[in-house]
């Protein structure tokens, strides 16, 4: 299962714009037999900073003509100044998924930097675990990127921010993120949030 990442940066104005497109994109590449899911985030540390999961059966997806067609005219009629700055795009491998996808109103994006077999991913394990038990939580997938030795990523999507915030303020997060610190060698994981906008698919799918 192969994962497009893809991070925009709209130019203040043009947001509407930049999400009303990238909905139509995902609509249409949901036609694809080799879809699987698309998820589409805003940041919300800034007003401008989007994110787009698009989660394929394989690299180099296939579309039928009119599709094609579609993509050329998105790519033509696309204005010039809609960008601050080019989009930048990661690849990645779905590595673990569990939940059902859809539904969720908020994502906790975690950069992690640790070994396959390490300590830290042992309790990425627990932390796993202890989300699926949680209140509120939808979904848990991890990433291995494709680019970067020894980088992975989690999302956890969530219901709402609340059920979010709730988790991690929780006394036992302390004690979890104080043996992270000692395992990991590398500091804790960067955490990015994002208030997620439109969900196609089932990233579950095999």
């Amino acid at each position: 299962m192969f994962l497009f990442q893809e991070t925009y940066y709209a130019t203040p104005g043009l947001q509407e714009l930049v999400d009303t497109r990238v909905r139509s994109l995902h609509e249409n590449h949901s036609l694809s037999p080799d879809f699987l899911a698309t998820d589409w985030m805003k940041s919300t540390g800034d007003e401008t900073t989007y994110l787009a999961f698009r989660l394929w059966t394989k690299s180099e997806a296939s579309y039928n003509p009119a599709q094609r067609e579609w993509m050329a005219e998105y790519n033509r009629t696309r204005p010039a100044d809609i960008f601050t700055r080019p989009p930048d795009i990661e690849y990645f491998d779905q590595v673990r998924q569990s939940g059902r996808s859809g539904g969720a109103g908020f994502l906790v994006y975690a950069n992690l930097l640790i070994g396959g077999h390490s300590p830290a991913m042992t309790l990425e394990d627990e932390l796993h675990t202890e989300l699926s038990r949680s209140d509120g939580f939808i979904e848990y997938r991890l990433y291995e990127s494709l680019g970067r030795s020894n980088h992975f990523f989690r999302a956890e999507f969530w219901r709402s921010r609340a059920d979010a915030v709730g988790f991690w303020r929780n006394e036992g997060r302390r004690e979890y993120i104080g043996r992270v610190r000692e395992q990991s060698g590398r500091g804790l994981p960067d955490h990015r949030h994002y208030e997620v906008l439109h969900q196609l698919g089932d990233a579950s799918s095999q």
